[in-house]
């Protein structure tokens, strides 16, 4: 017998897939409880809510409620001619998510919409880190995100897109601190190196982040977000932060 439910709702008026997001709620859930929020990685043009069921199911077992989004994909829709959906989209889209689960909760009494924690991966962790220092965003997500963590998330030159890089940008000062930010770098990551990971890190403590770099984590690129290390660090990171 399934101890959660997962049901799947549109976070604007538009009823396309990829503005929708999967909540998953432990029977046993509190209004007081913290909500994390997944955003998935693919290089901005692929993967979907759905490939992460496992890591929701892996948080709700250890107590928590999780929503997984989905954002519109850069993808080629004619050859030779670039996407239509360009960078900021995606970001602005995870904001629509996230007002979304702090404004208009789609299910009472299972979480604090004020608590929400961001975890990106990938692709993922530079959407949840830009929702924090780009003051565009940040006017409106700092209200209610407790925390955020940015996994095997940053990568390549920032001055190749240094308009779309997190490392680039800090918010207003008048948002500062952004709130306590977690980055994770394995060291077996296959695609990545800890280059850019040690990069963001000296520059969220440069603008005075209360920010951590941990290595512990064990994996590949993807295979690291499905080991019980990653699960218990993120659940230490947000009982740290829930006080």
């Amino acid at each position: 017998m399934s101890t959660f439910e997962v049901s799947t709702h549109a976070y604007t008026n538009d009823s396309s897939h990829y503005k929708q997001l999967d909540l998953y709620t432990p029977h046993a859930g509190s209004p007081h409880s913290p909500l994390l929020v997944f955003v998935h990685g693919g290089a901005w043009r692929s993967e979907d809510k759905a490939d992460h069921r496992a890591l929701a199911e892996a948080f709700v077992a250890r107590g928590y409620p999780v929503a997984v989004t989905n954002y519109r994909l850069s993808l080629c829709e004619v050859e030779g001619q670039p996407p239509s959906v360009q960078h900021p989209a995606h970001i602005q889209d995870t904001l629509e998510a996230i007002e979304f689960l702090a404004h208009h909760p789609p299910k009472k009494n299972v979480y604090d919409p004020s608590k929400l924690y961001l975890i990106g991966h990938s692709a993922g962790g530079h959407i949840v880190t830009s929702l924090m220092l780009d003051s565009t965003y940040a006017s409106k997500a700092h209200a209610y995100v407790r925390g955020v963590v940015g996994a095997d998330a940053f990568g390549s030159d920032p001055s190749l897109y240094a308009d779309a890089s997190p490392v680039t940008q800090a918010p207003m000062p008048s948002l500062l601190p952004p709130p306590p930010m977690l980055i994770v770098h394995s060291l077996e990551d296959d695609l990545l190196d800890i280059a850019q990971a040690n990069a963001m890190v000296h520059h969220l403590k440069n603008i005075g982040a209360n920010v951590n770099l941990d290595t512990s984590v064990k994996g590949k690129h993807y295979d690291m977000l499905y080991t019980p290390e990653f699960y218990d660090l993120i659940v230490r990171f947000v009982k740290d932060n829930n006080q």
